[in-house]
């Protein structure tokens, strides 16, 4: 007698959670009912600033007329 009690409550156990399944998939999602969803891209400006190299460079020597 005790397993068909026990039956019985697993039985009522299931059939909650099928109820309780059917309802959440068929209720009315909160997202698609109140906004609508718009793509958008975020576009960032970079501005360059030129550039200045601070290294010093000596220049190369002239060289003297190759005297034959």
């Amino acid at each position: 007698m005790s397993n068909f009690k026990s039956f019985l409550k697993m039985k009522k156990v299931i059939l909650f959670f099928a109820v309780a399944a059917v309802f959440a998939a068929c209720a009315p999602k909160a997202t698609e009912a109140t906004e609508e969803v718009v793509d958008t891209v975020a576009v960032e400006e970079v501005v360059e600033a030129p550039v200045v190299d601070s290294t010093v460079v000596e220049a190369p020597a002239e060289e003297a007329p190759a005297v034959q």
